[in-house]
């Protein structure tokens, strides 16, 4: 196999998994069963009386004397609900009533304790991985492939 021909299916492989991934994005953008705060907030008068569910990085931004604001980006909507022992900055996923265009009345709703402590141990794998094979891996310019390093015995 010519280096020419390996180089074109090696392009050819990575355009069609960067498109896949591209349309699963996509898809995944335009088939979301819930609005966001930005579109229940964008025609109020639609989502008023509806059931909706708010839980894409949305967290605590106040504690008020019937609730909390639940801040999604740089929004702000009031969740009223009875639960008490919440913290500012906790993640949150609520699922209620809106009552008019800046309230949301809470029917049930759900905290991510420790949700950003998490996704930091969570890379630790990927780091000590990614070091594993940078350590033992070694990438031909030439061929574009990865092999083993040769040991160095001393």
């Amino acid at each position: 196999m010519s280096l020419t021909t390996l180089f074109h299916s090696r392009a050819i492989m990575l355009l069609a998994g960067g498109a896949g991934l591209l349309a699963m994005g996509v898809a995944a953008e335009l088939s979301r069963p819930y609005p966001d705060l930005s579109e229940i907030l964008s025609v109020p008068q639609q989502y008023v009386g509806q059931r909706v569910v708010v839980f894409v990085e949305c967290r605590i931004a106040e504690i008020t004397p019937d609730g909390f604001f639940l801040q999604q980006g740089a929004i702000h909507v009031l969740a009223k609900t009875s639960e008490r022992g919440l913290r500012v900055g906790e993640f949150v996923s609520v699922e209620g009533f809106v009552r008019a265009p800046n309230v949301i009345e809470v029917t049930r709703m759900r905290i991510a304790h420790g949700r950003r402590w998490k996704m930091l141990v969570s890379l630790a794998p990927v780091i000590i991985v990614a070091m594993l094979l940078r350590r033992n891996l070694e990438l031909d310019r030439q061929s574009w492939t990865f092999s083993l390093k040769k040991p160095t015995h001393a």
